[in-house]
């Protein structure tokens, strides 16, 4: 079983966590010279990121045929290049290790039952779950996870680290989690340890849509209208979890539904 980690077990992306850190670390009047910064960098993102997906959406309505991996060049290019501006312009520089355990406070679950579905799935024997996360910080989601009763050892956390010199962050950022196309080379990994398992992946939404391709049973929970129109002009249904009765989902159809509902419709099936 695989999870999305923002948005998905967390109520929001937690992306403004890491730049709040870092402008703690900068004196008053430079503070807000670097606020003003960040702000028209996530501003411009965040205009660019609708572009995109509006441009993916119509290609995909244009050529319903085509390669889905092939559809995503573009969008996937806009994600690469964004993570190379985040590190050129140092937005994630000064952010002391002990700050990633205390910004877990500032982050929220999304439901209780993903982490109560996430911990019952650990003490399962035979079952391997992993985090595939696009996140900045595999030790953020670590950390995040713990501070809610969850044992870490046996979780794979596939995401990416922030680099560390004197326990203070360069700005680097190390890792290969940040396109759709990763996800899904991700994924694919994972699944290769366990051939024959039943294969699942939890997401809530574009950047997962990759990976959902890879797995038996994909379940996208709390998606939009974008990735609604997106699934629609690849010929995908949404359908709501409680139709799963097998172990295997049907071609071109991923499960919806509350993280309880998915909670009670797996405990059913694995």
């Amino acid at each position: 079983v695989i999870f999305d980690f923002d948005g998905t077990i967390t109520s929001s992306d937690t992306t403004h966590l890491y730049f709040q850190a870092s402008l703690q670390n900068y004196h008053h009047d430079q503070r807000k010279i670097q606020d003003e910064r960040f702000h028209r960098h996530i501003d411009k993102f965040l205009s660019d990121y609708d572009s995109q997906v509006r441009q993916l959406l119509y290609e995909a309505q244009l050529k319903p045929s085509a390669n889905t991996s092939s559809l995503f060049q573009n969008f996937d290019s806009f994600l690469s290049d964004s993570v190379k501006d985040t590190i050129k312009q140092r937005f994630l520089k000064g952010i002391r290790l002990e700050q990633i355990v205390e910004l877990t406070k500032d982050a929220h679950l999304r439901d209780d039952h993903a982490v109560s579905l996430l911990k019952s799935l650990l003490n399962r024997q035979n079952t391997s779950v992993s985090i595939l996360s696009t996140n900045w910080s595999s030790q953020f989601i670590r950390s995040f996870l713990q501070s809610h009763g969850v044992n870490t050892n046996s979780l794979e956390i596939v995401s990416n680290s922030l680099v560390f010199e004197a326990d203070t962050s360069t700005g680097e950022i190390i890792g290969e989690v940040h396109r759709t196309q990763d996800k899904s080379d991700k994924c694919q990994d994972i699944l290769k340890k366990s051939p024959e398992a039943v294969s699942i992946y939890i997401g809530d939404g574009i950047v997962d849509l990759l990976a959902f391709f890879q797995v038996n049973i994909p379940i996208c929970i709390g998606y939009g209208e974008s990735f609604s129109n997106l699934c629609s002009a690849l010929g995908v249904n949404i359908i709501p979890i409680k139709h799963l009765t097998t172990k295997s989902g049907p071609t071109k159809s991923f499960f919806h539904g509350s993280w309880k509902d998915i909670a009670n419709e797996l405990e059913k099936i694995l």
